[in-house]
């Protein structure tokens, strides 16, 4: 369980980085949709397939690194088209390809999301803080808090460094739990389903 402010943020702060890819990744999946109207998204589909199964391991190698282990959960090579019995093609026998891209429209969106109310609050703290060092640097009409306040007194400017320890506040008491809601949502689409066990070869009589 995340406790420490600092902790947090590590774990939000990386957290928010594989969410970006997922959301690149996302991105990829929905231009190969609007490939499948012409005609040439299933020939783009495995190359899709590839970055969300590197996204997702990037993912599960970070939760590894955080005491949670996760192990590979894919059944099948990971690029290339298969074959079904009946001679159709598809994209995956694997069912933790379709569960990595249930995980990616999750993580792409929400874990951006909460990465960012995660991150902004003590990239603020730091700004407003710091204020009154470098706000005369500006220029006039560029003068203001992180919140867009403008600025144009040196009253003003101690009143924006007393609100970036309002956001070191907020980064303490909300950090702890976002770190603890990011794991036990988002990132638990990563989590290895169990393979299916082999089925047992029938002997000839």
């Amino acid at each position: 369980m995340t406790r420490h402010p600092f902790e947090a943020l590590e774990r939000l702060a990386g957290g928010l980085g594989t969410a970006l890819l997922a959301a690149c990744a996302l991105l990829a999946w929905l231009g190969v949709g609007v490939a499948c109207l012409t005609g040439v998204g299933l020939l783009l589909a495995p190359k899709a397939r590839a970055l969300t199964r590197a996204v997702a391991e990037r993912e599960r190698a970070r939760l590894s690194g955080l005491g949670t282990p996760v192990v590979t959960p894919y059944l099948s090579a990971p690029a290339g088209r298969v074959t079904r019995p009946d001679g159709k093609g598809a994209l995956s026998a694997d069912p933790a390809d379709r569960r990595d891209i249930g995980w990616l429209a999750c993580h792409g969106t929400l874990g951006v999301a909460i990465g960012l109310l995660g991150v902004l609050p003590p990239l603020g703290a730091v700004r407003d803080i710091t204020f009154p060092l470098w706000w005369e640097l500006l220029p006039v009409g560029e003068r203001g808090s992180a919140l867009g306040i403008p600025i144009y007194t040196w009253p003003g400017a101690l009143a924006v460094s007393l609100m970036g320890v309002g956001w070191v506040l907020i980064t303490v008491v909300a950090g702890p739990p976002l770190a603890r809601h990011r794991s036990a949502g988002p990132s638990s689409g990563s989590d290895a389903p169990r393979p299916r066990p082999a089925r047992r070869r029938r002997r000839a009589t």
